[in-house]
């Protein structure tokens, strides 16, 4: 299983790195099987076809199940959770959700791999818990407890 933390930094590795798919290069849903692949407790062979075939694994049986979760709208985003693009059945965008309400993402309009706002004026409508990715709140709760740490100091 990937730390949410993980998931973000090996995300982040890749920004600026050209959009395509030829070699060298990376659209959505490459970058997010690199990081699936090259994460922290990632898996080596993981693979899926397209960002719809990710979303529609949901309803697949448990062997071929990506997604455990998934979410119409933003208000339940949490660190790790994989964001979309919708339109009508076309899941046709994802990226990876920050601890900073962002998403990196291998984008064809900035022609690389960026970071950008996770809300609706962007295009994302909506979000997904990926089976390799633990998204448990494990970036908040190291961030609470420094906070109560400080408290005590």
């Amino acid at each position: 299983m990937i730390k949410a933390k993980d998931a973000i930094a090996e995300a982040r590795r890749h920004i600026g790195t050209p959009y395509g798919t030829r070699p060298g290069e990376l659209d959505c849903i490459n970058l997010i099987k690199l990081v699936i692949r090259s994460a922290p407790g990632g898996v080596k062979n993981y693979t899926t076809a397209h960002t719809n075939s990710l979303w529609d694994s949901y309803e697949m049986s448990a062997k071929y199940r990506d997604l455990t979760d998934r979410y119409v709208g933003l208000a339940l985003a949490e660190p790790g959770m994989i964001a979309f693009k919708a339109n009508g059945a076309d899941y046709h965008h994802a990226g990876i959700v920050t601890e900073a309400g962002t998403v990196v993402h291998a984008s064809s309009v900035y022609g690389e791999t960026v970071e950008t706002p996770l809300t609706a004026k962007e295009g994302w409508t909506h979000l997904a818990v990926h089976r390799y990715i633990d998204t448990d709140d494990s970036i908040k709760e190291e961030e609470t407890m420094d906070v109560l740490y400080k408290a005590k100091v």
